[in-house]
């Protein structure tokens, strides 16, 4: 064995040893999303229910859900997403000594998500419903906050397939639906729906503050 071959071997070793007792890397393709649609809009005013979308009221809304995604199938379509980031913004402070940038504000970035969906769209009816507990489009205004906003968990999968990290988005909320592209050049292409999610916060199960109050 020549010494260079010695040295590849103990490199390799070593790489491996450093992704802990099941000696694997995270794999990009094993993850799992739960979605679950908000409370709805409460139409009780006869105004806001001549308005409003019927699907997305309280008890219509739930519905949809357990039509939609009662077995969890937006977790299975959703084809690929965006792990969130948390970004703290620095401001530069002079005391004592030469300028220095602290930390005085936390950012939390909008994610994407794509899924593939059915003839009928349903993956995009879902997201619709969603988004339209949040804005009227006759009116142009838009419901009260706890009527359109749900949490999103995004579980990481280890190689057997168990959850072995996940993050929790609390208070999401449908930005954008996304545009969706048709061609008679494209054959046999599965469709893609896209949408973008905002969300007050996140947390991961590793963190123990993940209880605090969100108010």
């Amino acid at each position: 064995m020549a010494i260079g071959d010695k040295y590849d071997q103990v490199e390799i070793s070593s790489f491996i040893a450093a992704f802990g007792k099941e000696g694997t890397p995270a794999r990009a393709n094993r993850y799992y999303v739960e979605f679950s649609l908000p409370s709805g809009i409460d139409a009780k005013d006869q105004n806001v229910k001549a308005w409003s979308n019927t699907e997305s009221e309280k008890g219509s809304i739930s519905s949809v859900g357990v039509q939609l995604n009662s077995a969890g199938q937006l977790g299975v379509l959703c084809h690929s997403c965006t792990m969130p980031s948390r970004d703290l913004t620095p401001t530069q402070v002079s005391q004592y000594g030469p300028p220095h940038r602290m930390p005085t504000n936390v950012q939390y970035q909008p994610i994407q998500m794509s899924f593939y969906t059915d003839s009928f769209l349903s993956t995009r009816r879902f997201f619709e419903v969603w988004q339209t507990a949040a804005h009227n489009i006759s009116t142009n205004s838009f419901n009260f906050y706890n009527e359109y906003t749900s949490d999103i968990r995004i579980n990481v999968l280890d190689v057997y397939g168990k959850v072995s990290y996940f993050v929790d988005l609390y208070e999401a909320w449908v930005s954008s639906v996304g545009q969706i592209d048709y061609s008679h050049s494209a054959n046999d292409s599965l469709q893609n729906i896209t949408v973008v999610l905002n969300y007050k916060y996140w947390q991961s199960n590793n963190d123990d503050t993940r209880y605090a109050s969100t108010t």
